[in-house]
């Protein structure tokens, strides 16, 4: 372990030029990546999944969808993270508690049907 030291110890010039030399490459690379939000481009055309999409595309124009939920976030960041999810390419429409009313409106004024539903996806 000693002469592995003394080496970079003697030869720190040479590491530093080479470090530097390797970040080109991983810049590069870095510019080059593209980031595929789509996860079902990696799923084989003929399975049922693919298929079922394929329908539905085809006859009401929009494919699947998912939903996200978030825990620990107040009302505002909420709604600040859905602005951002519909930012996403791919992503056609986002709907929350803030998109459905106003922040300022209390969720226990919502008809009862609607806070229920609320309340039942918060805590499952």
């Amino acid at each position: 372990m000693l002469r592995f030291g003394e080496f970079i110890a003697k030869h720190r010039v040479l590491i530093l030029l080479i470090g530097v030399l390797l970040l080109i490459p991983s810049a590069i690379g870095y510019i080059n990546t593209r980031v595929n939000y789509d996860i079902l481009s990696y799923l084989p055309k003929d399975i049922n999944t693919m298929v079922g999409q394929d329908i539905l595309i085809d006859e009401f124009g929009q494919g699947g969808f998912s939903f996200v939920m978030i825990d620990g976030m107040t009302e505002k960041e909420i709604a600040d993270t859905a602005d951002k999810i519909s930012q996403v390419d791919g992503v056609s429409d986002v709907v929350c508690y803030e998109k459905l009313t106003d922040l300022n409106v209390p969720k226990e004024i919502l008809p009862s049907k609607a806070y229920d539903f609320l309340i039942k996806a918060i805590r499952h």
